[in-house]
């Protein structure tokens, strides 16, 4: 039989009541894991309806008001659903394709609504419809066949209210190569930020769809500047609206529209709408929310002109009502349906 000696009992002793106690601190680790695991289980059970409920109140909140802040991916948001359609009496159904959303005068192109190249697109040369009322910078200026007409009618308007004969269309359509050179020429030259504050990214720029020109005056020496709206040149941005035009970026816009003023740059959209952003001062993202508040079952919104009187109204999704018996224009938004404007006297 073998004895052990009290040194080697004693060493075994503290041996096990290591064991003992690293078991202990195991099995108390575990517990606090597990209880921690189930408290943040709840916690996170119990948080989400009500940031879900949040979120949802901020939107309606935001769609509630007819103030418009700036409208970029967060303010407009697009349909998760087709819309239940309510057909007035004398109105029917016009069932549109998202394709066509992305088409017409009045849509939406900046930083976050990104140009649909269509496959075809009829353009008029603005150096061969011009006269000697206004010049034009080169044989290759054209704009869509839409706003060319009213384009030239403007400025030989113009012409004819100062007898200045001076003034200059700069460009109108832009491909998206030519838009890729602008930018990138304008980052080497003054940087990232001042190309961001002045040049769309290709893509993003309203030349694409040939109805924004950018307009100039030639100078006494040959030399050529962008159009300020003083002294007689006012007239023409004062009065751009009676021909169909706007100021596509006013200076008290610039933090909505996130481009700095531009007094040269001029978009068309038809007169009735371009009447209606000039009486209500807006800007074109505050005017896209500002005519949701119009719908073909509720009020709309009416506007008169030189050529008589007309209503407006926007429809969500691509199921349109449209008056049976009156002569109406559609236009997609580019974001998420279609404005009506309906000649009524």
């Amino acid at each position: 039989m073998t004895y052990m000696t009290r040194r080697e009992y004693l060493r075994r002793k503290r041996k096990r009541r290591r064991m003992i106690f690293y078991l202990c601190v195991l099995l108390f680790v575990l517990i606090v894991s597990l209880l921690l695991g189930i408290l943040i289980s709840r916690l996170s059970d119990h948080s989400s309806p009500d940031q879900t409920q949040s979120s949802y109140s901020l939107l309606e909140d935001s769609s509630s008001h007819s103030s418009v802040s700036p409208v970029f991916a967060d303010s407009i948001s697009e349909p998760s659903s087709a819309p239940s359609v309510t057909v007035p009496d004398g109105y029917e159904l016009l069932q549109l394709s998202e394709e066509e959303m992305h088409k017409g005068s009045l849509i939406l192109i900046n930083k976050s609504y990104e140009y649909a190249f269509p496959t075809d697109q009829t353009l008029v040369s603005m150096y061969e419809l011009s006269g000697s009322a206004y010049d034009v910078s080169g044989t290759d200026v054209q704009v869509d066949q839409i706003a060319a007409q009213p384009l030239n009618t403007m400025l030989t308007s113009f012409y004819e209210h100062s007898g200045i004969s001076n003034l200059l269309i700069l460009c109108g359509y832009r491909s998206k190569e030519e838009s890729q050179e602008l930018f990138d020429a304008s980052v080497r030259e003054d940087g990232l930020e001042h190309a961001e504050r002045y040049i769309m990214r290709p893509g993003y720029s309203e030349h694409h769809s040939a109805l924004a020109v950018d307009l100039g005056v030639l100078l006494d020496d040959g030399g050529v500047d962008y159009y300020s709206a003083t002294g007689d040149y006012a007239w023409l941005t004062q009065n751009c609206h009676k021909y169909g035009f706007i100021v596509r970026y006013p200076d008290e816009k610039a933090s909505i529209t996130q481009i700095d003023y531009e007094s040269w740059h001029f978009r068309y959209l038809g007169i009735p709408n371009a009447t209606a952003i000039y009486n209500e001062s807006l800007c074109l993202e505050e005017y896209m929310d500002f005519i949701k508040h119009y719908t073909a079952d509720g009020q709309h919104y009416t506007v008169s002109t030189a050529d008589g009187q007309y209503e407006i109204y926007y429809a969500l999704g691509t199921q349109v009502p449209v008056p049976a018996q009156q002569s109406y224009e559609i236009s997609g938004n580019n974001v998420d349906g279609f404005i009506v404007t309906v000649k009524v006297s």
